[in-house]
């Protein structure tokens, strides 16, 4: 036996210092154009968002680049154009008072960048019904199961069409602190009250909601799970959403991205593969485009959730910390517009 242990011993460190460092050539990225922006029928102005791949490095962390200066275009299929602007690095809008999506009309991109031209595919702007009943059910922390109020949604479809849906949701919660000092430990922080209305704004980040008709057809999709507020307070939790109509080629766009996202990385989940979009350079279309430009309706609609009859006590954020009542009342900070707070009041707000 014990031969036998320096025998592998030996052999492991034969294999282990024998083996010659591989240097792989993966060669240099190919520098492609990511698009991301869509026309719908609530009112504009809408966005255009245009990056490039950049080569994953220290430096660039894989991140992408904004592609400034190029011409940007909308039409339509009664020969509508509108240039967009560029309103800051690699972002493109429409006039407020411009383009706005109809259901029935077909909508292109029209992008000219560094001597290239490249457009989508024309989207058909198709109609959705909206969400016809919104249920919420509490459940407890569980083996596989996340606590906090689960979010349905209900929406009858019409059996006249082949039909595809995405739901999105953003959370506005008041904000009555607009500056809250970070200090070392044990020191009173500066804390200034809103100098007026303020919201902070909670995105679906990352999250790809969708559906399509194909095991339900003229019949009503159901307990189609939207979101999951959490129960951090008895207050109520105000949820604006909004159903999108997709075309076909949309759904599949969406359903690709969902499945990476959702990839896990196990043994038996399919490698990571390029998600092509509706974009194509006009001179090439071998070449590879990525990111989509939609067409949709949307129906919106809200719930105020209701949180204040669950028996444990909720999850509680640590209080902020406020300064002393004392003295003459501190100066108020102004709520400042951004993509995580705003003064304006929330779309069908209701306290």
């Amino acid at each position: 036996m014990k031969r036998l242990s320096i025998f592998l011993i030996l052999s492991l460190l034969l294999f282990t210092t024998c083996v010659e460092p591989v240097n792989v050539n993966l060669g240099e990225p190919v520098k492609r154009l990511v698009v991301d922006g869509m026309i719908t029928t609530k009112p504009g102005p809408y966005t255009i968002k245009l990056t490039t791949t950049a080569k994953y490095s220290v430096s660039s962390e894989g991140t992408n680049f904004l592609l400034k200066g190029a011409t940007v275009r909308i039409s339509d299929d009664t020969g509508y154009n509108e240039q967009l602007t560029e309103v800051s690095s690699g972002i493109y809008r429409t006039n407020a008072n411009g383009i706005q999506g109809q259901v029935g009309r077909t909508y292109t991109l029209h992008i000219e960048t560094e001597g290239k031209q490249y457009q989508s595919v024309p989207e058909l702007l198709r109609a959705t019904t909206g969400v016809e009943n919104v249920s919420v059910e509490f459940k407890y922390e569980a083996p596989g199961v996340k606590e906090g109020f689960y979010v349905y949604v209900d929406t009858k479809d019409p059996v006249e069409t082949e039909d595809f849906y995405r739901w999105n949701w953003v959370h506005y919660a008041r904000e009555t602190i607009c500056f809250n000092d970070i200090v070392p430990p044990g020191t009173q922080p500066t804390v200034l009250d809103c100098c007026g209305n303020c919201w902070n704004i909670y995105g679906c980040n990352g999250c790809v909601n969708i559906a399509s008709d194909v095991y339900a057809n003229g019949t009503t999709i159901s307990r189609q799970l939207l979101a999951i507020a959490p129960y951090t307070s008895r207050s109520k939790y105000f949820l604006y959403y909004e159903q999108f109509s997709l075309s076909k080629d949309a759904y599949k766009f969406w359903k690709g991205l969902d499945q990476q996202i959702n990839n896990v990385g196990g043994i038996f989940d399919a490698p990571p593969a390029i998600i092509r979009g509706n974009m194509f350079n006009v001179a090439d279309e071998d070449e590879i485009v990525l990111g989509f430009f939609g067409a949709s309706d949307v129906k919106p609609g809200f719930v105020n959730i209701d949180r204040s009859g669950i028996p444990k006590p909720p999850n509680e954020p640590p209080p902020v910390m406020r300064p002393p009542l004392s003295g003459p009342p501190p100066p108020c900070y102004p709520c400042i517009e951004s993509i995580i707070r705003t003064p304006n009041t929330p779309p069908l707000w209701q306290d």
